[in-house]
């Protein structure tokens, strides 16, 4: 997954001026060259700079009289990677069904409603029906009210669900999602740059974060055999240790 510059110049200055304190553009260009495979002009790296001070991203300290940038509290920030929360304890084996019939003239309001199913995890089994085995039916009613169209929806808890792995096999492409999770295991697995390694980890956390984003967090018992979820995230918790 590619990062924005700011992102990457940001952690640049965060993790990669420990030693010797010193900055230069021409410095920053060549290090994120090696990193990410992609060279940006000097004015580009200045302009991103400036905008960084602007907004109170970077400060300065010195050393040696000499200063150099800091990340302050607002940067440091920036630059974390930050896990949605989606522990859901054990299934009760039920299944959630969301079903909508939202006007044509709330289209904008249909958007965002299908937005915030596929956020938390939900599958969509047709058109206007979402699945999800946790018990989120709750959230769901409380964010159509505020939306205005909580009458346009019918929420069901379903004890029975015929042909649940056929179903769940449909409406979830597990397959994508963990070719994803081992591309990232494959991009972590090689040889660390041992002087800005931290800018190699923000990139593979970014990755991971993305995919797990996506992850419904589906019962064991509807994951693939060879699922690598559990895997990749103890690599992601390796790597943000590592630095």
């Amino acid at each position: 997954m590619n990062q924005p510059l700011d992102y990457k110049l940001l952690t640049y200055i965060g993790y990669g001026l420990k030693k010797d304190h010193h900055y230069s553009h021409a410095d920053a260009q060549k290090v994120l060259t090696e990193i990410f495979r992609e060279k940006y002009e000097l004015s580009t790296l200045r302009k991103e700079f400036s905008i960084l001070k602007q907004n109170d991203l970077i400060g300065f300290s010195t050393h040696y009289n000499r200063p150099y940038p800091i990340l302050t509290s607002y940067g440091k920030l920036a630059i974390k990677t930050v896990l949605p929360f989606k522990k859901y304890g054990l299934w009760d084996k039920k299944w959630r069904l969301v079903l909508f019939d939202v006007p044509e003239k709330d289209h904008a309001l249909r958007v965002k409603l299908t937005q915030y199913l596929e956020f938390l995890g939900f599958g969509q089994m047709k058109n206007s029906a979402y699945l999800s085995p946790h018990p989120l039916l709750n959230i769901i009613a409380r964010f159509a009210t505020n939306l205005g169209i909580r009458q346009h929806l019918v929420l069901m808890t379903i004890e029975k669900l015929l042909d649940e792995e056929k179903i769940v096999a449909e409406t979830w492409k597990l397959t994508d999602i963990n070719r994803k999770y081992e591309h990232f295991l494959v991009g972590a697995m090689k040889n660390r740059i041992l002087n800005y390694w931290p800018l190699l980890a923000k990139k593979l956390e970014m990755e991971f974060a993305a995919v797990y984003k996506i992850d419904p967090q589906l019962p064991e018992e509807f994951l693939p055999t060879d699922f690598l979820g559990y895997d990749a995230y103890k690599k992601f918790k390796e790597i943000s240790n590592s630095y």
